[in-house]
């Protein structure tokens, strides 16, 4: 119980807050470049890959355009929070192991095939 008792909660929230904004720009680039990459060579790959990561975009944007993403500092220690904390961190981790997963199975695709001339 001691243990986790020299974090501020307000200071814990303030950081957690300062991240998202990151995350929901790096994915907005990240969206982009799957349809600018889209754009230059259509594959069933790429077009999973886009639809997944527009998916994912249009998830942080409802939490980014309704405030929700922002913790509170008064719930931080509350087992509420931690379990659904949890689920939404792997979750996420989930899908962006998924998404690396299908970046390099593209990238293997593009270097292996060879141009015909």
């Amino acid at each position: 119980e001691l243990e986790e008792d020299h974090l501020n909660p307000t200071d814990f929230a303030k950081g957690m807050n300062s991240i998202f904004p990151y995350e929901f720009g790096l994915q907005g680039v990240l969206c982009g470049a799957c349809f600018m990459s889209l754009a230059v060579k259509f594959t069933l790959l790429k077009l999973i890959l886009a639809i997944a990561n527009s998916i994912y975009f249009g998830f942080l944007f409802s939490l980014y355009s309704s405030d929700k993403w922002k913790v509170d500092a008064a719930v931080v220690w509350s087992q509420e929070f931690r379990k659904k904390s949890q689920m939404t961190y792997l979750g996420g981790l989930g899908f962006c192991g998924l998404c690396f997963f299908l970046y390099l199975y593209n990238l293997v695709i593009a270097l292996t095939t060879r141009v015909k001339a």
